[in-house]
């Protein structure tokens, strides 16, 4: 799902990253098993949604009514899927069938 970005308007899918420092995370298993367990399991309970660009935390779905004006704001148009045809066709034969049982 895209989300736009409240401080830099970027119109994108988020990245997943966990709060604190991997090289922290390192040392504490290296040097002591109970404290680098605990850091591990709070980096993993801590992931979140960032922007791809700037990385804020401060992200909106681009189909609510504020992140749309957002988007909007910074350019992005949304894209518009077509049905194929035989998704129309298939409709169609599923409209036709309804109407007559309707009778």
């Amino acid at each position: 799902m895209k989300l736009v970005c409240k401080d830099c308007g970027t119109v994108d899918e988020p990245k997943t990253v966990a709060r604190g420092s991997m090289a922290v995370e390192i040392v504490l298993w290296l040097l002591f098993i109970v404290p680098g367990l605990i850091y591990s399991i709070w980096r993993l309970g801590s992931k979140h949604d960032a922007c791809r660009a700037c990385g804020s935390e401060k992200l909106l779905p681009v189909h609510t009514p504020a992140g749309r004006t957002l988007a909007e704001g910074a350019g992005y148009t949304a894209e518009v899927i077509k049905p194929s045809a035989g998704a129309v066709s298939a409709g169609r034969a599923l409209g036709r069938l309804v109407g007559r049982l309707k009778r």
